[in-house]
């Protein structure tokens, strides 16, 4: 996703008394006043402003939005599920306003687990994180065989896709009713996952302005505090439990956890056969 054109000079405001961990420091904030805006660039969960300044050298501030992270502007404050029916501009913990030819955006991040962080254009943030979920088309190879659950591998922003958050991964693996700790996946549960992927983020990003669809798990992730009655629109029950690290909404009728290593070992022994296997004793010594 990109954004560019005209050059457009820089304005900019650190409101926030307390700043996220990773953020440059008012001597910084004060040389890019000086700086106009050439694009900007997202992939991932990690935004870039490319800024420019005549007789300087070219700067990249990077944007990551971490959990909570989100970018609003005015008349427009994207909804927030932790901060619910609260959509005034500037919302709240908000710590960076970047205002340039009329146009403003606001950083905001609740729980302070992104970081803004500017680099010289030689150091690029975006090499490190792996293809794009909506725009690079990832193989998601490392999902296939691997002895690590399928929700930690699609977390990673370094690992296969970049850009997948914790509500989409629950709500992708619902619908490809795959349990998060799932390992050793194949091949065609691979595929699922990719076309399962494009579809929820393709829809989500058409949803931007009214609800997602109502069967989606979604709309149940949230009620983890009504206990035990929570049902998707099957009338399954939801739970919830601890995956990569995160809470995690699951439908245990349909994501099931499978053993796959062991299942693994009988098949390859399987296809083997007993003439390889007679293959492999050892040959008697010759004269």
């Amino acid at each position: 996703t990109s954004s560019s054109g005209s050059n457009r000079l820089l304005a900019i405001e650190t409101p926030s008394p307390t700043k996220p961990k990773g953020f440059p420091s008012e001597e910084e904030w004060d040389e890019l006043r000086m700086y106009s805006v050439k694009g900007v660039l997202r992939k991932g969960k990690l935004l870039r402003v490319e800024l420019e300044s005549k007789g300087r050298d070219d700067r990249h501030l990077y944007l990551h939005m971490g959990m909570t992270g989100r970018i609003s502007c005015p008349g427009r404050v994207m909804k927030l599920e932790s901060l619910k029916g609260d959509c005034a501009y500037p919302p709240p913990h908000t710590h960076l306003i970047l205002k340039a030819n009329g146009h403003e955006a606001a950083y905001s991040d609740p729980r302070r687990f992104g970081k803004v962080i500017l680099r010289p254009v030689t150091e690029d943030e975006f090499a490190e994180l792996a293809p794009d979920a909506l725009n690079d088309g990832s193989d998601y190879d490392g999902i296939v065989e691997s002895a690590t659950g399928v929700k930690k591998l699609l977390l990673d922003q370094r690992a296969v896709v970049s850009g997948i958050g914790n509500w989409i991964c629950d709500e992708v693996l619902y619908q490809t009713q795959i349990h998060p700790d799932q390992t050793m996946l194949t091949s065609q549960e691979r595929d699922i996952i990719v076309a399962k992927v494009n579809f929820v983020v393709e829809t989500a990003v058409t949803h931007m302005e009214d609800e997602l669809p109502e069967d989606w798990m979604f709309h149940r992730r949230w009620d983890k505090r009504k206990g035990g009655g929570v049902k998707d629109v099957e009338g399954r029950a939801v739970k919830w439990i601890t995956s990569a690290g995160r809470s995690t909404a699951i439908c245990p009728s349909i994501q099931k956890l499978k053993p796959r290593k062991q299942a693994a070992a009988k098949s390859a022994r399987k296809a083997q056969g007993p003439g390889d296997a007679s293959q492999k004793k050892k040959r008697p010594k010759t004269g």
